[in-house]
């Protein structure tokens, strides 16, 4: 379940992406923890949510995450980032627990490549990214766990408004997995991937909703998640060829990125 928290000054600012980030103390029914928070529009909390709570469920490596309420005061320079949070009125913030992060963000792209082969979660990975249409994943939103394992955070660009169901060939992982294989390791890369698409059309939909809505978080409610649950469920059922024109065509893949730029520049 996603988990509801109050921030705890001192609040430090760490940087301005789409919103803010900043790194607190935090208070749940647990306990104190130290989480890194997001703060950000009410729309993109709940799709960072849903994205969390689909990974979660698929048993990817992702840290614990929180809807964290914060004071007015306590954030430094909140003023100048208020008309960028619309539909926060509570200033609420996606939060996810430090410990689940402290981890190596390693910048240099070729660095994390190098290491996804051996990663026995990459596969599963780039699977996920072709579904929610994530293509920022290598380097920044994969943090190195050591002994060739990988934790995944944020999802800003996930669920994008341009994307159709049969979007294809974004995930930046696959395209690296498959980059220079034979035809023989490409094909056994398809079949190993078959149980993990299984798996996400079997996903339960109703058990999503139950880990992300929150009696105690009324400005998020379920019609944040029924527009990116229905184009999943829609894109779940030719996930299986999109992952297969993913890791087996080069060309296409060329051909297809070009496709999703026009459909960038169309909604721009």
């Amino acid at each position: 379940m996603l988990q509801l928290a109050t921030a705890m000054p001192p609040l430090r600012k760490l940087g301005n992406v789409r919103g803010m980030v900043l790194q607190s103390e935090i208070y749940t029914d647990s306990g104190r923890k130290r989480a890194y928070l997001k703060l950000l529009p009410t729309e993109e909390i709940a799709k960072e949510a849903l994205c969390w709570a689909l990974a979660r469920t698929l048993g990817l490596p992702i840290p614990q995450a929180f809807y964290v309420v914060l004071y007015r005061g306590d954030v430094e320079g909140f003023p100048d980032i208020a008309e960028r949070l619309p539909g926060n009125p509570e200033v609420l913030a996606f939060g996810l627990e430090e410990a689940g992060i402290l981890h190596d963000r390693i910048e240099n792209r070729r660095a994390v490549e190098s290491r996804l082969d051996s990663w026995d979660q990459a596969l599963a990975c780039g699977v996920f990214d072709e579904w929610i249409v994530n293509g920022d994943r290598i380097p920044n939103n994969l943090l190195f766990a050591g002994r060739n394992n990988f934790v995944l955070i944020d999802h800003d660009d996930a669920l994008p408004s341009y994307a159709s169901t049969n979007t294809h060939s974004i995930s930046n992982v696959l395209k690296k997995l498959s980059e220079g294989k034979t035809e023989f390791v490409r094909y056994s890369l398809l079949r190993d991937a078959e149980e993990f698409l299984n798996d996400i059309q079997h996903v339960d939909f109703q058990k999503i909703l139950q880990a992300v809505l929150h009696e105690n978080v009324l400005d998020i409610d379920r019609s944040f998640f029924s527009k990116h649950i229905e184009f999943l469920r829609q894109r779940s059922k030719i996930l299986p060829k999109i992952v297969s024109m993913g890791l087996l065509s080069r060309l296409t893949g060329l051909m297809l990125d070009d496709g999703i730029e026009e459909e960038k520049e169309r909604y721009r």
